[in-house]
């Protein structure tokens, strides 16, 4: 055990102790200030900024703003206790201002906060890189990166995030909170991803890339998919482009359970979660809640083609969209449907009235057109290409939508309304929906 306690050596004392092969614990008992990036982690090593005694506060290690705070690589264990790591700096191109993780290289970080850190390419706060990383009652603040990931960048490695927070944090591109990609396993449990923002992509949250491995001894490729599994989770207020909540990118799967995405404001598509083209999502018993976007103010799903969704049990509410209110999808293939069904899923429209979508129609109209007024969907919509589950009264045909009355020019029309859908069977059941513009 090596007990830093004076802060004339403190710098100095440090970058000693973590390369020596017979240290194994340094107790900080006073800030450090670098003036110079300390040496690379290689041996196994706990740090602990842990301070006893009256008006005594947890010690902290500042980059100053103008180098990285610290960096592990190899084979070896970093365990980050009770400790704060702060304006951290990486620069030319490089990542991880705070934190730099590679070469399977294992850090926990335990209790701790770090803070205020940047960097010129990816993960403002932390950078992982083919290794593994615990985050357990820390929190990630007030962090950017010019391109991914402000708060946390990770590429093909573990991500184990429980009872923490990423928060005010943002990227120039994609992954505002967090950002994962080329295989990553991220678990968030219990966590919280707060006033985050991202250029483009994944406000809160990005997932992106599949990767390919081979076997050492067959040369055979697997291609392993980027999941990330969020449990018991708050993701709130993050904003983006695209996907301001969550963006679940190509390659990537997303299983989502008792949490809640609200108040997230996307420019364009997804306010609480866009899904692209061959990704998964997978949302049970959860809340969205209060999102905003252009187009799918809850989910919006882009390019269908080859992705799959799994929707159950989820309360939709005070979403709201130009196109979509809860829902938004895109056509890119021919008989592609009207992509997921939100099964046992109960949505407030905007009168304030409880409705249990599939108790009326298989896919709710809500993807398309509004509640209410019943606006006409986004321009450019073929409304007629679009297939629907009618379970309305004895009748439960699947159906083609058609539009009659379209006086108003529903096509390529925003702002348009009509009286009358008629959803006519495969076996030549028709089934006539009277809609009203106002609220009665």
């Amino acid at each position: 055990l090596l007990n830093i306690v004076e802060y004339n050596t403190a710098e100095a004392s440090l970058g000693s102790a973590i390369t020596s092969p017979t240290i194994t614990e340094v107790l900080l008992q006073v800030d450090v200030r670098l003036l110079q990036e300390l040496p690379t982690v290689t041996t196994d090593i706990i740090l602990k900024g842990t301070c006893e005694g009256i008006g005594c506060s947890n010690k902290f290690i500042s980059g100053e703003r103008k180098v990285r705070v610290l960096s592990v690589s190899g084979d070896c264990t970093l365990v980050l206790e009770s400790i704060t790591l702060r304006d951290g700096y990486a620069s030319s191109g490089s990542g991880g201002g705070a934190l730099f993780i590679s070469n399977a290289a294992t850090v926990r970080v335990l209790d701790s906060r770090i803070s205020g850190s940047s960097a010129e390419k990816s993960g403002g706060g932390i950078h992982v890189s083919v290794s593994t990383l615990e985050v357990r009652s820390s929190i990630i603040t007030g962090c950017r990166a010019e391109e991914f990931g402000g708060g946390l960048y990770s590429s093909g490695s573990t991500v184990v995030v429980e009872s923490s927070t990423f928060q005010y944090s943002q990227a120039g591109r994609d992954g505002g909170g967090v950002y994962a990609s080329y295989g990553t396993q991220l678990s968030l449990e219990a966590a919280a991803v707060t006033s985050n923002q991202a250029g483009t992509k994944g406000g809160g949250l990005g997932a992106f890339f599949s990767c390919v491995v081979y076997d050492t001894t067959t040369g055979i490729p697997t291609e392993s998919n980027t999941k990330v599994s969020v449990a018991e989770s708050e993701i709130k207020q993050n904003s983006g482009q695209t996907g301001a909540g969550i963006y679940v990118g190509e390659g990537s799967d997303l299983s989502v359970r008792d949490t809640t995405v609200i108040g997230s404001n996307a420019a364009g598509d997804g306010g609480g979660m866009a899904v692209a083209a061959r990704a998964s999502v997978s949302a049970t018993s959860s809340v969205l809640q209060a999102n905003m976007a252009w187009r799918g103010g809850a989910f919006a799903f882009l390019e269908d083609d080859g992705g799959a969704a799994e929707l159950l049990q989820l309360e939709l509410k005070e979403n709201s969209a130009e196109c979509g209110r809860d829902f938004f999808w895109t056509h890119q293939s021919e008989g592609a449907g009207l992509g997921p069904e939100c099964t046992e899923c109960v949505a407030a429209d905007s009168y304030g009235a409880t409705v249990r979508r599939d108790d009326v129609l298989g896919h709710d109209l809500g993807m398309v057109f509004r509640q209410g007024g019943l606006e006409a969907a986004c321009g450019g919509t073929d409304v007629q290409a679009l297939q629907v589950a009618c379970a309305a009264s004895e009748v439960n045909v699947t159906a083609t939508l058609q539009v009659e009355d379209d006086a108003a020019g529903l096509f390529g029309s925003d702002g348009a309304t009509f009286d009358r859908l008629t959803l006519i069977g495969d076996v030549g059941e028709e089934v006539t929906l009277l809609l009203t513009p106002d609220a009665e």
